[in-house]
């Protein structure tokens, strides 16, 4: 989960979860703190997000969250997978190309800029 460190206080995502949660959202973070969007990665956003909801929310919550944020009631992983594609990756992609990055240069891949 990179930055984010729940159940720890002080830091940022601290929340205010059980220490049983904020050891389990703690279990979800890469090993190296990099996620990626590859179905069957151990590391896949989709799933860990998910993962994460659930965790928090209990499944019912986690896919009515999903469906508020994506505007899609199907099934929430392929449609966190679908979002992070259309909406969330590509845009921030093409504001690399164009030179209107909001990501730091180390997150835009150097061959678009």
């Amino acid at each position: 989960m990179g930055r984010f460190q729940p159940g720890i206080d002080g830091a940022l995502g601290r929340g205010h979860s059980s220490e049983e949660i904020a050891a389990k959202l703690q279990a979800l973070a890469g090993s190296d703190g990099i996620l990626v969007l590859d179905e069957g990665h151990p590391d896949d956003l989709a799933t860990k997000v998910l993962q994460a909801l659930r965790t928090m929310l209990g499944d019912e919550a986690a896919a009515e969250v999903v469906a508020a944020g994506t505007g899609r009631a199907g099934n929430p992983e392929e449609e966190l997978r679908r979002y992070f594609e259309r909406n969330f990756f590509k845009p921030a992609l093409s504001r690399c190309k164009r030179g209107k990055n909001h990501l730091s240069s180390a997150e835009c891949p150097q061959t678009l800029i």
